[in-house]
């Protein structure tokens, strides 16, 4: 979509969510939750700390749970480590400050991962435990008659 498109967009409502994500806009149209939803879907939408900060005051009933990766460092050593990696690999060129840029966000989503319904964390080797455990919170929160309906408001 260009970008002009994209604006145009915005001005009709049609994101549930939208932002600009290094010069470049990003979006999720309203349709991509509210369809799924009124078929009782669940709906997993991977985002970051800014993205899951506006889910929880536009997605009544929605479910949070911020997933981080854990070594024999400290979780959040770790898990910077992991993700200066993962970004250094995607993005071989990056500038010091570009990349410096992306690891304080990853500071702010761990000063943040308490404000979540759950923490996950993805220990080393520990990958089908980490799925095991995002199942498990899917079964009950699916059997929680006391969350609301998710929906968007």
């Amino acid at each position: 979509v260009s970008t002009a498109r994209f604006e145009q967009m915005i001005k009709a409502g049609a994101f549930a969510e939208y932002a600009r994500v290094y010069e470049d806009w990003k979006g999720l149209e309203r349709s991509e939750i509210e369809r799924p939803l009124r078929r009782g879907q669940d709906v997993i939408i991977r985002t970051d700390v800014n993205g899951v900060r506006h889910w929880r005051r536009t997605l009544e009933g929605a479910v949070t749970v911020v997933i981080i990766a854990a070594g024999h460092k400290t979780p959040a050593e770790y898990h910077k480590t992991i993700t200066r990696a993962r970004i250094v690999n995607r993005e071989p060129d990056i500038s010091l400050a570009k990349l410096q840029t992306r690891l304080d966000e990853v500071d702010d989503e761990l000063a943040d991962a308490d404000n979540n319904d759950y923490v996950v964390v993805n220990h080393h080797n520990g990958l089908d435990s980490a799925v095991a455990e995002l199942l498990a919170i899917v079964s009950y929160e699916r059997a929680n008659v006391s969350r609301a309906t998710p929906r968007l408001v």
